[in-house]
């Protein structure tokens, strides 16, 4: 139960503008993990108690539109995301600007985590390269019993067409998690969920269901 209650807080840390800046200010990255091509850094925040962290990874075999597709693909975040137990569109203001709901699921006696989410994608004037940048914002969604509202977290994806057939894909985040989370916890394992997530990045990729996504700001 203790390792699942590990693994568990860092999903209620993660649930971004068009430049290559921070979307956050952070002290320095430092690696905590690398394997089977995943590398994930964490960085302590001014002013909060909560490590960011960021992940990135190579996805050979694939293409920008590809793995954008895939990346902005909000109704399928339970496959994205580990431990989401629901997820919800609520408005999809055009193919780049979507504001969905997301709850995780975290084992007793933690209560699960919701929240309202903002995420606005679009390409680079490089043309080979795409930012979806990620805010947790106030929404009069109605809350639900037992589940703590989380209102702070913000963060970003990178996507970038190294050659042809070859993408490096950056994610990183900074949350609160609200309630009775420990500082200590969250960060004792803030390594892990980045590092699923990237790997059920590859998955969906793998899998072939965006091979022939059209994502129509990227033309």
């Amino acid at each position: 139960m203790l390792n699942r209650y590990l693994l568990i807080v860092p999903a209620l840390l993660l649930i971004c503008s068009l430049t290559n800046k921070p979307v956050f200010a952070q002290d320095q990255w430092i690696l905590k993990k690398e394997q089977n091509g995943i590398r994930v850094y964490t960085s302590g925040v001014p002013g909060s108690l909560f490590k960011a962290f960021s992940s990135v990874c190579i996805i050979n075999s694939s293409s920008l539109e590809e793995v954008t597709a895939a990346v902005i693909d909000v109704e399928n975040y339970d496959q994205l995301f580990p431990d989401t137990k629901e997820v919800l569109v609520l408005e999809k203001k055009s193919d780049d600007h979507f504001i969905h709901y997301m709850i995780t699921d975290a084992p007793w006696p933690v209560e699960d985590r919701d929240g309202i989410y903002e995420l606005k994608a679009g390409k680079h004037p490089d043309k080979r390269s795409v930012s979806a940048d990620i805010n947790c914002i106030r929404h009069p969604y109605p809350m639900k019993k037992g589940v703590v509202r989380m209102n702070r977290g913000e963060g970003r994806w990178e996507i970038t067409e190294l050659t042809k057939g070859q993408v490096e894909v950056r994610y990183q985040y900074h949350g609160e998690p609200e309630g009775s989370v420990p500082a200590w916890l969250a960060n004792t394992s803030v390594v892990s969920i980045p590092f699923q997530t990237m790997k059920n990045l590859k998955k969906m990729i793998a899998s072939g269901k965006y091979k022939s996504a059209d994502v129509s700001f990227i033309h």
